[in-house]
């Protein structure tokens, strides 16, 4: 018989997302989430920093992390100088002393730990604040937050350096930086990344990847989380010890204005195989890396790609949606992560990359590259984990696990950016997903629904999420303009807006190339129910059963409606809203598209809770 055909690129994707769940639920042991169930067993802080994104996409985490992140706390408490965090939590005590790491003694410097492992206790603490709303747990954990910022704002360089504020890189072991400001034990760095020079150790790639301009992103997130940790709390001034608000914005300011100096450049990446043209752009880059080692391995200087991404996430506050550096930010991520060929992307990176790059894909308007990421076959790709076990690796580049050759295949810290399908794609965006820092006083939880219809492999496919409010759901079928008059474009976009939630916006997306005065949207979904449905499990992550189950009002071939009928309502024709009244919805107005913040143009509506079936098309002569 002939070969069965390729699999799509959709169902790629479902199988990362599905396996990147499977991963999830198998690396929660006894409460703990640990980095593997069949090796390592260790609540490892850098795995679960990396995927928290993605771990709150899939399931209720606020009690487990409440717990976890009070447990980092209190290790915190017990440990000096004061701020010190270990690796893993829980962590073996001897004496008053941390292990750090339960294998083995002598791989580090002190109890000191890279920075994307320590920063577990600020940046999941204020995700999981902002996430619950507990005042009083952000209360209870702001000042372990603060300390731990404080800690490596001790290290950073001070006013006498040109770049105030950035965290260098220091160490004993090879005499670097000996002296001088910096974090004494930057080890881990991007662990274990793809690379294409073997060291001679785990099967070809290099666990060393380490930079200042990775170490200042973790300070900059750091403290920003301490911030919002301070906001959200009911913590008087002067009642904690740890650093106060106005000075973590002093130093996150400043932290800012050097990263930009010292790290954003015009550079030049060699491509990976067969392309031959450099990759020439804009992006954030340690243009002197530094030279350590860690367990015996040198340093491999970290790829412009996760060095980019993180960059990128450290800035997104400060960078408005028009300024035009976002734009060329995002258009050199892109090209650096699909550079191999057409429909098909880099194969992954390290930890690191991995927790910043569909996020960062995500909100600079690229969130055609992070499908690409989520859906690229090839032997180091998320996809080739994933039909080989099920499950995400640590080693994207090692054994095929079809072979029998597991080592280490249950790995989460490889899913760091697959929560970009749900949040991303889908398009459900909380507001503790798009609002690193809360204004002062201000913790409205506003829910945006932007799924994203018009990338080519994905024209329908639907997503949902449980919130404390109730079930939020997107639904999306697109056809594209054929060029002719008589199959215009076209999309339904469907939402669930939960009963108990503040009133939310809804982006209804359509073509990049249409000008609002073309555009005619209805709403199809009050008067009756439109028939037939289908039902889909694009991002419903459990096979479509049970409580995931979604269904949209229009089948996948999205058919024009009947909108001279009652069945539906005119809001929007040529450029301007109609003024009919549909009851939930309240404003409604233009979104245009913008290089570095939105891919596509948008009718953004406000609407109440309940669910809407939202019809566009090009308005007919």
């Amino acid at each position: 018989p002939p070969p069965p055909p390729p699999p799509s690129a959709a169902s790629r994707f479902n199988a990362v997302v599905a396996a990147a769940r499977s991963t999830a639920i198998a690396n929660y042991v006894m409460d703990i989430p640990t980095d593997s169930p069949q090796e390592e067993k260790r609540g490892w802080c850098g795995d679960s920093l990396a995927a928290h994104r993605t771990l709150s996409s899939f399931f209720d985490m606020r009690a487990a992390w409440i717990k976890w992140t009070q447990d980092q706390a209190y290790t915190s408490s017990m440990l000096e100088p004061v701020g010190t965090m270990s690796a893993t939590v829980p962590c073996v005590f001897n004496s008053g002393l941390c292990k750090n790491d339960p294998r083995g003694q002598g791989k580090m410097a002190g109890i000191l730990t890279g920075v994307a492992w320590g920063s577990i206790l600020p940046q999941l603490a204020a995700f999981t604040a902002a996430l619950s709303q507990d005042i009083r747990y952000a209360t209870n954990i702001a000042d372990a937050a603060g300390k731990y910022a404080g800690l490596l704002q001790a290290y950073s360089n001070n006013a006498s350096y040109l770049y105030p504020e950035l965290l260098n890189v220091t160490s004993a072991i090879d005499g670097y930086n000996v002296e001088q400001q910096g974090w004494p034990s930057s080890a881990y760095g991007d662990w274990c990344p793809t690379n294409p020079y073997p060291d001679g150790k785990g099967g070809g790639t290099g666990c060393t990847s380490v930079s200042a301009l990775l170490n200042s992103v973790y300070f900059i997130l750091d403290i920003d989380a301490a911030v919002t940790l301070l906001r959200i709390s009911s913590a008087a001034a002067g009642s904690i010890d740890g650093p106060p608000e106005a000075q973590l914005v002093e130093w996150a300011g400043l932290a800012r204005k050097s990263f930009l100096e010292a790290f954003l450049h015009q550079v030049s990446v060699p491509p990976l195989p067969p392309s031959t043209a450099p990759i020439v752009g804009v992006a954030f880059r340690d243009l002197y890396p530094p030279n350590v080692t860690h367990h015996g391995a040198v340093n491999i200087p970290p790829s412009a790609q996760v060095e980019a991404a993180s960059g990128m996430a450290a800035m997104d506050r400060a960078l408005n949606d028009t300024d035009t550096t976002r734009a060329a930010l995002a258009e050199m991520l892109a090209a650096l992560l699909l550079n191999v060929s057409a429909g098909n992307a880099t194969p992954v990176g390290g930890v690191i990359d991995m927790a910043h790059l569909g996020r960062s894909l995500v909100s600079y308007g690229r969130p055609d590259a992070a499908f690409a990421l989520l859906s690229a076959n090839g032997s180091n790709t998320l996809y080739h984990m994933a039909k080989s076990t099920g499950t995400l690796w640590a080693h994207p580049g090692g054994a095929d696990g079809g072979d029998g050759k597991c080592s280490s295949h249950n790995h989460i810290m490889m899913g760091g950016s697959v929560g970009e399908a749900l949040y991303g794609i889908g398009g459900i965006q909380p507001s503790f997903i798009r609002d690193a820092v809360p204004d002062a006083g201000d913790f409205t939880e506003q829910l945006l629904l932007a799924p994203v219809p018009w990338l080519p492999a994905a024209p329908c496919g639907a997503a949902v999420r449980r919130t404390d409010a109730g079930v939020a759901s997107t639904s999306w079928a697109a056809v594209a303009d054929s060029g002719s008059s008589e199959t215009p474009w076209r999309v339904w976009v469907n939402v669930t807006v939960p009963v108990h939630c503040e009133e939310s916006l809804v982006k209804i997306m359509v073509p990049k190339s249409v000008q609002p005065n073309a555009v005619c949207v209805w709403e199809c979904g009050f008067q009756q129910q439109p028939s037939p449905t289908f039902e889909t499990r694009w991002t419903a992550f459990d096979d479509g059963g049970g409580f995931y189950k979604t269904s949209a009002a229009v089948p996948p071939s999205a058919p024009s409606p009947d909108t001279t009928s009652s069945v539906c309502t005119a809001l929007w024709r040529s450029g301007s809203s109609t003024g009919k009244t549909v009851p939930g919805i309240s404003t409604m107005y233009w979104t245009p598209a913008q290089q570095g913040a939105a891919m596509f143009p948008a009718l953004t509506v406000s609407a109440g809770s309940g669910t809407y079936a939202f019809h566009a098309a090009r308005c007919a002569p």
